[in-house]
């Protein structure tokens, strides 16, 4: 038998934006990394946020477009 090493993930907070709290959200909702977040896109991971319980709000969004995309926000 070969050893394989488990893929490591990147952390959702590693993504610019992102700070511990939204990390947590997200991964609550069923995003536990950035890879998946930027698989989802914004449009689906806000999604889930808002199915998970998360109150809705323009600013979330903004923040999940921005971070997928890797723009500052201004």
């Amino acid at each position: 038998h070969s050893f394989q090493r488990p893929h490591l993930r990147t952390p959702i907070r590693s993504l610019r934006n992102i700070g511990p709290a939204t990390e947590a959200a997200l991964n609550f909702a069923g995003i536990l990394d950035a890879e998946i977040l930027q698989e989802m896109g914004p449009d689906i991971a806000y999604t889930a946020l808002i199915c998970s319980g998360h109150a809705s709000h323009f600013i979330g969004y903004y923040v999940l477009v921005m971070a997928t995309i890797g723009s500052p926000l201004e």
